[in-house]
């Protein structure tokens, strides 16, 4: 499965949001049968890092000029 984009507007972050759609993210991959997450994230965007990395996704690869400002990393998991 691949995160596109997970974007929750500044005025609800914090309030469990999007733990809720990893949660059910994860839980309609295994229904799939597919077991591997992938994302790309801003190198400078620390807090989705973090966000992420709770889990389980790891850095695998910074991939440079992703965005047209600055360069990305390329999470991945398991389900």
């Amino acid at each position: 499965m691949r995160i596109v984009a997970l974007v929750i507007e500044e005025q609800y972050q914090g309030q469990g949001l999007g733990t809720k759609m990893i949660d059910e993210l994860f839980s309609i991959s295994r229904e799939l049968g597919k077991n591997t997450i992938q994302l790309e994230v801003r190198v400078s965007n620390i807090r989705a890092q973090n966000f992420y990395q709770r889990f389980g996704l790891k850095i695998q690869q910074t991939i440079a000029n992703y965005y047209a400002d600055e360069d990305g990393y390329m999470m991945v998991g398991t389900v």
